[in-house]
């Protein structure tokens, strides 16, 4: 639903009314694990379509509120099935952003810290765990996507959250091959706008995410998600143009970028 054009206002009902409903049940020990990831992740889901990085309302006041309650639902997970490297990730990647919202300024040795606390957690998880590589590849974007972080720690988590994302596309699922494109194609539009890289390199990035998101928009054609993240890669490759002198070629992807 979030996907349509106004469908975000629709999807927050739709999942603020599933999550009042679960928050009525009483799961058995045999359901508690199962409940306490549906409910965490549709806590989680709230918070981006609230105030998410990407197409979201803008209301980082609710966000926070939703994001709290999925940081506390991942820690009880965590907390009560430790040997659950899926919980332990949720866990961790909500303790960071939680974090991230609260402090003002970032440095290597912070990076790092937490960087080694997610390598850890996927080295015992295994390389086939969809759930754990998404984790890792969300808190690397994250950090690419903090601006306080310095110009090389900003590239290299970009590059590797894109290598992240690109493990988990190659584990071929259909369902979720439209989310897996999306989280591709953003840090290679990030990347294509950070300075210290190369003007080819950049422009390669940008072209990359031009081809994603028109197979997007091919596989989803009611999506305003889609679209506008189309739009914002055919601006992003115009810039690379225009950096390159080529106003002509520039200008033909800004018409095409304007006109979506």
């Amino acid at each position: 639903v979030s996907r349509l054009a106004g469908g975000g206002p629709a999807a927050i009902k739709l999942i603020e009314a599933a999550v009042a409903r679960l928050e009525k049940l009483e799961p058995s020990p045999a359901t508690r694990l199962s409940y306490l990831y549906l409910i965490g992740e549709a806590n989680a889901q709230l918070a981006e379509l609230y105030g998410g990085p990407n197409a979201s309302l803008g209301d980082r006041e609710r966000a926070g509120e939703y994001r709290a309650r999925a940081l506390a639902i991942w820690a009880d997970g965590h907390r009560e099935f430790p040997n659950d490297a899926g919980f332990h990730s949720r866990w961790l990647l909500a303790s960071f952003n939680n974090e991230r919202e609260r402090r003002a300024a970032w440095n290597d040795d912070v990076f790092k810290q937490w960087e080694a606390k997610f390598r850890a957690v996927v080295g015992a998880a295994g390389s086939d765990r969809r759930d754990v590589l998404l984790d890792i590849a969300r808190f690397y974007f994250n950090v690419g996507t903090n601006n306080a972080a310095n110009s090389n720690s900003r590239v290299h988590a970009f590059e590797q959250s894109l290598a992240y994302f690109r493990r988990i596309q190659a584990m071929q699922s259909e369902q979720t091959r439209p989310d897996d494109l999306r989280n591709i194609a953003l840090p290679l539009k990030y990347l294509a706008g950070l300075t210290t890289i190369a003007p080819e390199k950049r422009r390669r990035y940008a072209e990359e995410a031009v081809a994603i998101d028109r197979e997007r928009v091919k596989m989803e054609p009611s999506s305003s998600i889609s679209r506008m993240d189309l739009a914002f890669s055919l601006g992003a490759l115009g810039d690379q143009f225009a950096i390159a002198k080529n106003g002509e070629k520039a200008i033909v992807l800004y018409r095409e970028s304007a006109a979506i």
